[in-house]
């Protein structure tokens, strides 16, 4: 299997078995590129979510101060 595989299998798995049952029908598949997933959320605060399975989602492209106010 090579890499290009692996990403989307984990991919996949990130979005059937973690947006789709937290989400249902409040988010849709804005874009996707080869190892990404931009979504659009229906939700009061999806920065909560974020904080509370961090290790999930890429932040690195946040300014410090934005990750500061939204995921501490």
């Amino acid at each position: 299997m090579c890499i290009l595989d692996i990403l989307k299998v984990g991919l996949y798995e990130f979005h059937h078995e973690y947006m789709s049952p937290m989400y249902r029908d409040k988010y849709k598949i804005m874009y996707t590129d080869t190892d990404s997933l931009v979504y659009y959320i229906e939700s009061d605060n999806a920065y909560e979510t974020m904080k509370c399975d961090i290790a999930k989602f890429d932040t690195s492209d946040y300014r410090r101060t934005t990750r500061t106010v939204y995921l501490s």
